[in-house]
Protein backbone atom coordinates (compact mmCIF):
# COMPACT_ATOMS: atom_id res chain seq x y z
CA UNK A 1 0.00 0.00 0.00
CA UNK A 2 3.20 2.79 0.51
CA UNK A 3 4.57 2.32 -2.56
CA UNK A 4 0.97 2.41 -4.45
CA UNK A 5 0.18 5.54 -2.55
CA UNK A 6 3.70 7.35 -2.32
CA UNK A 7 5.93 5.73 -5.22
CA UNK A 8 2.97 4.91 -8.17
CA UNK A 9 -0.36 8.03 -7.07
CA UNK A 10 -1.59 7.86 -10.29
CA UNK A 11 -1.76 3.95 -11.04
CA UNK A 12 -5.10 3.24 -9.01
CA UNK A 13 -6.51 1.91 -11.69
CA UNK A 14 -3.91 -0.53 -12.71
CA UNK A 15 -3.49 -1.81 -8.92
CA UNK A 16 -7.22 -2.02 -8.86
CA UNK A 17 -7.64 -4.99 -11.19
CA UNK A 18 -4.92 -6.53 -9.76
CA UNK A 19 -6.81 -6.40 -6.45
CA UNK A 20 -9.79 -7.44 -7.89
CA UNK A 21 -8.09 -10.56 -9.49
CA UNK A 22 -6.43 -11.68 -6.65
CA UNK A 23 -9.56 -11.54 -4.06
CA UNK A 24 -11.48 -13.01 -7.17
CA UNK A 25 -8.53 -16.08 -6.82
CA UNK A 26 -8.85 -16.03 -3.20
CA UNK A 27 -12.49 -16.38 -2.79
CA UNK A 28 -13.66 -18.96 -5.42
CA UNK A 29 -9.91 -20.67 -6.38
CA UNK A 30 -8.32 -21.32 -9.73
CA UNK A 31 -11.32 -23.15 -10.68
CA UNK A 32 -10.74 -25.99 -13.46
CA UNK A 33 -8.77 -24.35 -15.82
CA UNK A 34 -5.68 -23.97 -13.70
CA UNK A 35 -2.24 -25.03 -15.09
CA UNK A 36 -1.63 -27.38 -12.26
CA UNK A 37 -4.86 -29.04 -12.43
CA UNK A 38 -3.93 -29.29 -16.75
CA UNK A 39 -0.36 -30.69 -15.78
CA UNK A 40 -0.65 -32.80 -12.50
CA UNK A 41 -3.38 -35.22 -13.52
CA UNK A 42 -5.75 -36.72 -10.25
CA UNK A 43 -5.89 -40.33 -9.29
CA UNK A 44 -9.44 -41.02 -10.66
CA UNK A 45 -9.84 -44.25 -7.72
CA UNK A 46 -10.53 -42.34 -4.54
CA UNK A 47 -10.40 -45.76 -3.30
CA UNK A 48 -6.68 -46.15 -2.73
CA UNK A 49 -5.20 -44.81 0.46
CA UNK A 50 -2.63 -42.64 0.56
Amino acid sequence: LVIQVFVYPNAFDTHGVWAVALLYLAKFGPGTLALDRLLVPRRLSASSPA
